[in-house]
């Protein structure tokens, strides 16, 4: 049976998509793969470019829309999710950073209508929060060592570090799909996407003796004074884009395959832009002992206007498989997406300012754009697996994995090697999925568990603060040590979340 949507519904969809709330979903922007959507994909583990997508199709194969031979409200929520870091000898041997996060948060709407002129037609909105992460680390880290080389005895050490960063990327979208025959569909969406990033990253160290004077090798008093340096960033922005996705499907019997294309985002417009940063150093000795090496303060700030944002996505390309028997007991389901790699380039463009230190250290800085951020991403290749089990009449079992790997591991900035970038530990993730889906009266009701898993060890320690020296020459820096390989990451991510699609009209596939 077809329904025509009332205008009373379609107006209340929009103004729910619009003020959709950007909450925190475990995901980051150097990783594709961290999506939940509806309730199939989810448990499916995103295997679905082939079916089975249900009201994911919209996002994971528009063709599939008209699969689904009835109207629909859907609605997904999760319900909690805990993500556990741990990250050893972080800022040196010995030097841990361990986080907990607990969280709640809606994930994704849509509705999805037909038209009794156009038979052949399936027409779906979404909105949806497709990637977010959250993590915030704060330590401290003090002792007595013998650090200042012109200074006789232990001085107090003490560094602060403080890492924030927050991403969100919330999509809404309206897409279509077109039935030949029976076997045959095609099928095209179109998704304004917006970005919003929130980075902090702040090292503050310092070293100074105890006290008001202090008598330096030569016996000379001389008054108090502490070695220091501070590295700071902060950025922020919004960033407004639009890409589209353009799919098709063909069923033989009990096979059906898809394809799914994803264009490559354009830039529209963005606001809420600021980014700052600092960094400074003052009585640091020269290693040689000859004297000591130039103070200096390098600082900016620029907003607005004065700022250019473009947070680049990538081309993709989808190829899923569904086979399921005779008697629709089990099905089976496989994806893989390659998605292409995105050369380095500017994602924050500043304006070189000459004013931000004195002439002489200017002109010994690398970089003259010193506030402009790079970035980009290696080719990505992840892959799907799931099954589905018919217990009864009312109730489904769904399984699946994923993988979800980073597309910054290992990354060659070339040309952009001396630009800002935004610090992550980089790690690839393992997604496990699983649920129960249960229908009555048409309308569907499940709930499911994710469990994620990432590891990645031998990495370079984010500093080094258990071994400081005054002045690293390796690393050219002040107050700190040489960083080694040796720090490792385990993540541990638990999400259950919960759902309905309410149904308007009959079912006419088993499946749906």
């Amino acid at each position: 049976m077809n329904h025509v949507p009332k205008p009373g519904w379609v107006v209340a969809f929009l103004f729910i998509c619009f003020f959709l709330p950007q909450v925190p979903v475990h995901g980051q922007m150097h990783r594709y793969w961290s999506t939940n959507l509806n309730e199939e994909s989810s448990m499916l583990a995103g295997a679905v470019v082939g079916g089975g997508a249900n009201v994911g199709s919209i996002y994971y194969n528009p063709a599939l829309i008209s699969s689904t031979k009835k109207s629909l409200f859907s609605f997904n929520a999760s319900l909690f999710s805990w993500q556990f870091y741990n990250i050893n000898n972080a800022l040196g041997n010995g030097i841990d950073l361990k986080k907990s996060h607990f969280k709640i948060q809606p994930r994704f709407i849509s509705y999805l209508f037909r038209f009794k002129s156009m038979p052949n037609i399936t027409f779906e909105a979404a909105g949806f929060n497709k990637a977010d992460a959250e993590i915030e680390f704060s330590k401290a880290v003090t002792s007595k060592q013998d650090i200042i080389l012109s200074l006789p005895g232990e001085e107090k050490y003490f560094a602060n570090f403080k890492y924030r960063y927050k991403y969100s990327e919330t999509w809404i979208g309206i897409g279509a799909s077109y039935s030949i025959s029976d076997k045959l569909s095609f099928g095209i969406s179109m998704f304004g996407t917006s970005k919003t990033m929130k980075y902090h990253f702040l090292t503050d160290i310092n070293a100074g003796p105890q006290q008001d004077t202090v008598q330096t090798g030569g016996g000379e008093n001389i008054p108090y004074y502490a070695a220091a340096t501070t590295k700071y960033e902060y950025l922020t922005y919004n960033n407004y884009r639009l890409l589209w996705k353009i799919g098709t499907t063909y069923k033989i019997e009990k096979l059906s395959f898809g394809l799914n294309i994803t264009t490559p985002s354009i830039n529209i417009y963005s606001d809420n832009k600021s980014v700052s940063g600092r960094y400074n150093q003052s009585n640091i000795s020269d290693p040689d002992g000859a004297e000591n090496l130039p103070d200096f303060d390098i600082e900016d700030e620029q907003v607005k206007k004065e700022l250019k944002v473009d947070s680049r996505d990538p081309f993709s390309v989808a190829f899923g498989i569904k086979y399921r028997d005779a008697k629709y007991m089990n099905t089976f389901y496989s994806t893989i997406e390659y998605f292409s790699g995105i050369e380095p380039y500017k994602m924050i463009t500043a304006k070189v300012n000459t004013d931000i230190t004195t002439g002489n250290i200017f002109d010994m800085i690398p970089n003259k754009d010193w506030l402009s951020y790079a970035n980009g991403a290696n080719q990505v290749v992840n892959i799907a697996l799931a099954y589905k089990r018919k217990l009864n009449e009312s109730f489904l079992l769904l399984g699946g994995i994923k993988t979800d790997f980073n597309n910054q591991i290992g990354l060659d900035y070339k040309d952009f090697e001396e630009y800002k970038t935004i610090y992550s530990v980089r790690y690839n993730l393992y997604h496990l999925t699983g649920g129960l889906l249960g229908t009555y009266r048409g309308s569907r009701f499940f709930a499911g568990l994710q469990y994620s898993l990432g590891v990645n060890r031998n990495l370079n320690q984010i500093i080094n603060l258990s071994d400081p020296v005054e002045y690293n020459t390796e690393e050219n820096g002040a107050l700190q040590g040489n960083r080694q390989q040796n720090m490792d990451i385990i993540f541990n991510g638990i999400s259950l979340f919960f759902g309905a699609t309410i149904s308007f009209g009959q079912v006419t596939d088993p499946e749906n």
